[in-house]
């Protein structure tokens, strides 16, 4: 690492990091609540988890830019875009993960919990969650990585980001 070369070109990557952390952050932030809620209506309501995977499935598979560009005519150019689309590629991995963690938590352990008087959300808050944080955390790790490299392309329809100084060659 060159200490020299970051100092000197700091002006021109520092604007473009805030703004890519920015991106990405909100996207992830979005994106784990809503694939959270969901995949705890869904650890609740059984018949929910089929549907609900091919739905973030189906939007996980959505080309990266042609997504922005589908999203174009509905929100404009500009970050509220890159957010939106990228909050939805985060859906599938933290739904996925969270639903994991939460089917594997031993019945032994809800049992027990059972057995000492708690209610079902009790167990969930106080027994299945603790022990499926592991694999939530793992899913958020993915998603944060894949979306800082995904948020490069927000460059397309002006979101800002890191992409301005790839595409624009960096001068």
């Amino acid at each position: 690492f060159c200490f020299d070369w970051a100092r000197e070109n700091i002006d021109r990557y520092g604007q473009p990091t805030v703004q890519h952390l920015e991106i990405v952050l909100l996207s992830v932030a979005i994106g784990f609540v809503v694939a959270f809620a969901l995949a705890l209506l869904a650890h609740r309501t059984r018949w929910l988890q089929p549907p609900l995977l091919a739905t973030t499935g189906v939007l996980y598979t959505i080309p990266s830019i042609a997504f922005f560009f589908l999203l174009l005519p509905i929100t404009g150019r500009g970050r509220d875009t890159a957010i939106i689309a990228l909050s939805a590629y985060t859906l599938q991995i933290i739904y996925r993960n969270t639903m994991l963690g939460l089917d594997n938590v031993p019945s032994s352990a809800k049992e027990a919990a059972r057995g000492m008087g708690y209610t079902d959300r009790q167990i969930l808050w106080r027994v299945e969650l603790p022990l499926a944080t592991p694999e939530i955390i793992a899913g958020l790790r993915i998603a944060v990585v894949s979306t800082i490299a995904i948020a490069t392309l927000a460059v397309f329809i002006g979101g800002g980001g890191l992409g301005t100084q790839i595409y624009g060659g960096g001068n």
